[in-house]
């Protein structure tokens, strides 16, 4: 007995070495990057996610774990269970009522083509990896590394089951873990989002449906709502609502603006009410019996406190959690919509161009109502009927009105909306009645929230990357959604405050030993990219304006809306104009105004030239001869719309040149010579010009994938700082010239000399000078010898102190020693080497033989930088030891991406040394 006892305790113990391991392995590759494991660390409580109490149905707070399950169990099971009327008859009426528009033939046969196995292929690749598998088990990087074994079989299954009528029991199965909702009661069981943790094949069947209707989704859902429709973003929405609220143009009616709350509205969707919505579409009958499937007999178990409950079925609701229920409850949302529309009761802001009643971002509401003593009874009659059959609820108690103008508002008292008369929360941003309000009420708050996040992240044991990174990962989203959705001038001094926020804490409240621009610089250049506030700010708001210039795509309500306020001008005229125009043309939009300041702050800061290549030449109030007939708007519709058509080849054109080019007729001479003046007035070497990279920023297509970012990395290209001087630096203790190509590549190595972000910084400190040198601290105190700690000989400068000491001439020739037997070649002490880790002694090396250099010499640098105040220097005998223990750290980074022939051509000749010296 006592054998086996021991037996199993040395099981126990390899298993725990052998987990400690693989923890130390995930901190060495992920540590202090933008990870889930330092998300861990930034949050304040990890055992938030813990369930301690809850309230059963009547009320009475249950605390042991079982009763927490079953009363999670019995929520979500009643949940589930249909509630729906009968009636299929008032569902019938309801639907043809609505006027829903439907998919062509084509369209329609395009969705009902048989799935295929190259789609299958491309949904594979396209799963995003680290996301927590289903019941099954198997996550997404099975499915990715093992994909052209398994994509076949898949395929098979996928086409028999659908033959069969019935998919096979793991496609329907899912666990259901909770989330808690911000804000709300952590002991109410509805206080909690439910993400269901579907298995990775019924992922890659609802993704491959999801990515056929995607490119359709746009023809079947009207503009108003922008939830999870392609090319449509939430802040439409925003910026809808502020035009209606704070133009002056108002007309002079009662308007309220009434924001709805849906109650669990993903989760009691009726089924039989979401496949008479696809018929109605014409959707086909295809696609629908693939959606059928999926929902023909689903099942859950609650995952609640790392404990599973019994299995239950599901008879309503979408899953969140599936790439197809946000575009399926778009679809399901729509009908209320188009009834609300199309409502003769229902009265709505009415612009010129623009019909405003309903605005929608996936499940969230907002209605623009005028007449609302007519119009909001007719509302709450809608969403009644609409309610009986589809499952859609509203939480009146959270669903708030705010009037706008109101002359009578004593009947309001009488309705079931929360009244909210200064104040209330769409889409998490706060809705002041008053337009000067809006930054007081949303960027403060973030700013207090950012100040206790630093006050617990600085207690943590990260370095100076990892501060970075938990501002980029946490911080700057937060900010950059109010950048994008509220659209006010921000001046300079509010990002300086944010620097003297952030910068102590980057450095740990330390002194800062580079300036902040080499921070931000991109990793390309060398830098940390660390953010920069303000261009993502002019970023996010440049991105507002590509949408102001372009006149290819059809216009979302905000625009139109803040076109007709710059009438007969155009608005990217007034925009971009070169000169300060009279405040008239757009003072009744405080959102139009804020925007041609904010372009006003950008062309002062960067020092831009007067005109634009992207300003119109039509409509355009700095240049009055556009406006006294319609030739230049013929001149648009002959392909010159900007001033940046008027160049070819980067020369002004002639007039002939134009007509044979754009077909002008000779009787525009005239106007040519005026449009040619007016350049020539605001542009003097207006000759030979090109476009300036802001112009290319603002021609970008509004719809371009992660447009902020390329139009952020642009700003950021122009304004990062030159490192001329610390190559100068180093070229002057050298005493040799670092060619440009050299420099270069030593600014990437920072981040390629390593998988670890600690040495990465240790690159980056060292090649940019960020150590103190003893000749370097004898400038800053006089008193402080200049003579080198350890030799006492030479002066102490940077390249003496990691190279040429004459003390760490032995570690060093030990270290290139190792390394010329384990690669077979000779490799000499090379200071250029050493300090940017680029030479030519690496020409003819592999890139495999690189990478074990350059690790080697990165924690050569580690171990001088532990020993810098010491008169010992390192030995060679310590440098190896630590490679040899991190080489098992690297082996298990390339087990766990199926790479370990790659390790065997790196590492392979480094463990052989070993073996063969009998370290």
């Amino acid at each position: 007995m006592m054998s086996l006892k021991f037996k199993y305790n040395q099981i126990l113990s390899a298993k725990i070495a052998k987990s400690f391991l693989y923890a130390k392995q995930k901190y060495f590759e992920f540590g202090d990057k933008p990870h889930k494991l330092l998300a861990r660390q930034l949050r304040k409580n990890v055992s938030d996610r813990m369930i301690h109490k809850v309230k059963s149905a009547s009320g009475e707070l249950l605390s042991s774990p079982r009763d927490i399950n079953d009363r999670f169990r019995q929520f979500y099971e009643t949940l589930y269970t249909s509630k729906a009327d009968p009636n299929p008859l008032i569902m019938q009426n309801f639907l043809e009522n609505c006027n829903l528009p439907a998919l062509n033939q084509e369209d329609s046969n395009f969705l009902n083509k048989e799935i295929s196995l190259e789609e299958i292929t491309e949904t594979i690749k396209s799963l995003k990896s680290g996301k927590t598998p289903g019941p099954d088990g198997y996550p997404s990087e099975f499915y990715k590394t093992f994909s052209n074994m398994l994509s076949p079989y898949l395929h098979k299954m996928l086409v028999q089951a659908n033959e069969d009528g019935v998919l096979p029991s793991t496609l329907d199965e899912a666990f259901i873990t909770v989330i808690h909702k911000k804000g709300k009661d952590p002991e109410e069981v509805g206080s909690y989002r439910p993400i269901s943790l579907l298995n990775t094949d019924q992922k890659i069947l609802a993704k491959t449906l999801a990515n056929r209707l995607s490119t359709l989704i746009g023809k079947l859902v009207h503009s108003d709502q922008t939830g999870f429709i392609p090319n449509r973003n939430s802040f439409f929405n925003l910026r809808r609502l502020f035009n209606i609220m704070y133009s002056q143009r108002l007309p002079n009616v009662d308007l309220a603006v009434i924001s709805l709350d849906a109650e669990k509205a993903f989760d009691q969707v009726e089924w039989p009410y979401l496949f008479k919505v696809l018929q109605k579409c014409n959707i086909g009958d295809g696609f629908i019996k693939w959606i059928q499937l999926l929902y023909r007999n689903p099942c859950a178990r609650i995952l609640t406190n790392q404990s599973l409950l019994p299995r239950f079925n599901l008879h309503r609701g979408t899953r969140q959690g599936c790439a197809l229920s946000p575009m399926l409850f778009a679809l399901i949302i729509e009908p209320l919509a188009q009834a609300i529309r199309s409502h003769a009761a229902i009265h709505g802001y009415n612009t010129k161009h623009t019909l405003n009643k309903i605005s929608l971002y996936a499940d969230d509401i907002l209605l623009y109502v005028t007449e609302p003593q007519d119009s909001i009874p007719a509302i709450l009659e809608v969403i009644y009927l609409f309610g009986t059959f589809s499952g859609y609820r509203i939480n009146w108690n959270k669903s708030e009105l705010m009037p706008i103008r109101l002359q009578n508002t004593s009947w309001l008292e009488h309705l079931p909306l929360k009244l909210s008369s200064d104040k209330f929360t769409y889409l998490g941003i706060v809705v002041t009645k008053q337009y000067s309000l809006l930054f007081q009420e949303n960027f403060p708050s973030l700013m207090q929230k950012l100040k206790a996040n630093i006050q617990f992240w600085r207690t943590l044991p990260i370095s100076l990357l990892g501060r970075i990174n938990a501002i980029k990962m946490v911080f700057l989203p937060q900010l950059l959604y109010l950048y994008q959705n509220i659209p006010i001038f921000i001046p300079k001094a509010f990002h300086k405050q944010l620097d003297s926020i952030i910068n102590p804490f980057i450095w740990d409240y330390k002194t800062h030993r580079i300036g902040k621009k080499h921070l931000c610089k991109s990793k390309l250049e060398g830098g940390l990219s660390l953010p920069n506030f303000i261009f993502y700010y002019w970023a996010a708001n440049l991105r507002a304006v590509t949408f102001l210039l372009d006149d290819a795509l059809p216009p979302p309500s905000w625009l139109s809306m803040e076109r007709e306020e710059c009438h007969p001008f155009s608005i990217g005229a007034v925009i971009l104009s070169p000169v300060n125009l009279e405040m008239s043309l757009y003072r009744n939009n405080p959102i139009i105004h804020s925007t041609v300041r904010i372009w006003k702050q950008i062309k002062v800061h960067f020092d831009l030239r007067p005109i634009s290549f992207m300003l119109p030449v039509a409509r355009n109030p700095s240049f009055a001869p556009s406006n006294l007939d319609n030739t230049f708007e013929r001149w648009g519709e002959l392909g010159i719309s900007t001033i940046g058509d008027l160049y070819i080849g980067g020369t002004f054109a002639s007039f002939e040149s134009l007509r044979e080019t754009y077909n002008l007729p000779r009787s525009n001479f005239f106007r040519y010579l005026q449009i040619r003046d007016y350049v020539r007035k605001y542009l003097p070497t207006f000759g030979n010009a090109k476009p300036s990279m802001f112009d290319g920023c603002i021609k970008i297509c509004p719809t371009s994938d992660k447009l902020i970012s390329r139009i952020y990395d642009a700003l950021q290209s122009v304004s990062a700082p030159s490192t001329d001087a610390i190559k100068a630096k180093w070229e002057e203790e050298l005493g040799t010239d670092i060619s440009v190509a050299d420099w270069e590549d030593s600014l990437v190595y920072i981040h390629t000399c390593s998988i670890n972000s600690r040495h990465r910084l240790i690159q980056f400190k060292v090649l940019h000078r960020l150590h103190y040198s003893k000749t370097k601290l004898h400038r800053i105190f006089p008193g402080t010898s200049p003579m080198c700690d350890k030799c006492q000989a030479e002066q102490g400068t940077l390249l003496h102190c990691f190279a040429l000491c004459s003390n760490l001439y032995g570690y060093w020739c030990g270290i290139f020693g190792v390394l010329s037997e384990v690669l077979e070649t000779s490799i000499d002490p090379d200071p250029l080497l050493i300090i940017l880790g680029v030479s030519d002694s690496l020409n003819g090396l592999t890139n495999s033989q690189k990478q074990l250099i350059s690790y080697s010499l990165i924690s050569a640098k580690k171990f001088i930088l532990l020993f810098w105040k010491k008169r010992e220097a390192p030995s060679t005998k310590l440098w190896l030891s630590e490679l040899a223990n991190t080489v098992h750290l690297e082996r298990i980074r390339y087990i766990l991406n199926n790479k370990l022939s790659t390790f065997d051509q790196i590492w392979q000749p480094f463990l052989s040394y070993l073996d063969q010296a009998a370290l």
